[in-house]
């Protein structure tokens, strides 16, 4: 399997952390501030990063 194939199924295991977060900014869309998704943000990125790294 390529490099980028593999690094993509592994990462795909952060999806359902990412519609929450797109979820979160979809519902605030007009009205978003700063920080107002922080919580869902951070959960996603904390899982990117340790798909990241196999």
């Amino acid at each position: 399997m390529s490099q980028p194939r593999k690094r993509l199924g592994q990462v795909a295991a952060c999806a359902p952390l990412g519609a929450l977060y797109g979820a979160c900014v979809n519902n605030l869309f007009d009205k978003v501030e700063f920080g107002a998704c922080q919580k869902q943000f951070e959960a996603f990125k904390k899982c990117l990063q340790q798909h990241r790294r196999g």
